[in-house]
């Protein structure tokens, strides 16, 4: 049954080939027309606004304001703010990472976690040490 479901969806096709695209364009180093990648684009970001707008709808039909009750809710809320960043924290220190960046770890899993959406970013590999924000952040530490 839920093996049909997963074949009757086109989700489940285009995530895999999205996924074979990535495999041949890291492995031969193909760029994606950039009428398919305007294209994607277009309905990436009106995908996001009619997801957030069905989401938005669905909680606004609920009976009750906070539809899982009170103390799901604050277990929820408990877990996002406080459990997640713990993680990622205890998590970056025990790789290693110290001052600036854990607190861009840290920050970038509020972010994430809340939602809160940003400018797109073009993919594209740096070092840290490029970065004028981690620039500027060290520096400020250093002076501290």
């Amino acid at each position: 049954m839920v093996w049909r479901n997963l074949i009757r969806n086109p989700n489940t096709y285009a995530c895999a080939l999205g996924f074979i695209w990535s495999l041949i364009s890291f492995r031969w180093n193909i760029k994606i027309p950039l009428i398919v990648d305007g294209s994607i684009l277009i309905l990436s970001k009106t995908g996001t606004g009619m997801a957030m707008f069905s989401i938005g709808l669905y909680m606004a039909l609920q009976p009750k304001l906070v539809a899982c009750g009170n103390t799901w809710a604050i277990v929820s809320m408990v877990a996002r703010f406080v459990v997640g960043p713990t993680v990622i924290a205890v998590t970056a220190i025990s790789i290693g990472i110290r001052g600036v960046l854990l607190r861009i770890a840290i920050i970038q899993i509020i972010r994430v976690s809340t939602g809160a959406a940003g400018p797109r970013v073009e993919q594209r590999s740096f070092k840290m040490d490029e970065v004028p924000l981690v620039q500027a952040l060290e520096e400020g530490d250093a002076a501290a």
